[in-house]
């Protein structure tokens, strides 16, 4: 049996069938033998199964919690705060920069 092994994924050495990094977590590197080996997403983003890299919180809104699994699990800001791609926080706009809504849930400053 050929196995071919996949970033975002780990083959654990007694099966040989390669296994999805689960979600909330990441790797780059092909081969991995364990998911213990696959990495955390961190702050500001998050990582669907098999991610190859982290994905930021959109803007808008923070991650401000390790190994989120899907965007939907980013907070959005508050009024009159707002944040960047892959935030862990939200900031107040600058003064004389106003807020453009980008959906009906979050802004941002322009």
């Amino acid at each position: 049996m050929i196995t071919i092994l996949l970033a975002g994924h780990y083959c654990p050495e007694d099966t040989g069938i390669p296994k999805a990094c689960p979600a909330g977590t990441w790797s780059e590197v092909i081969g991995l033998p364990s998911k213990e080996q696959c990495k955390s997403c961190p702050l500001g983003f998050y990582c669907q199964e098999a991610s190859t890299s982290p994905r930021g919180c959109p803007k808008g809104t923070r991650g401000p919690q390790l190994r989120l699994t899907d965007s939907s699990f980013c907070t959005d800001c508050v009024l009159p705060k707002t944040s960047s791609l892959g935030s862990i926080e939200c900031n107040m706009c600058i003064m004389k920069h106003y807020k453009v809504a980008i959906d009906a849930a979050s802004f941002h400053c322009k």
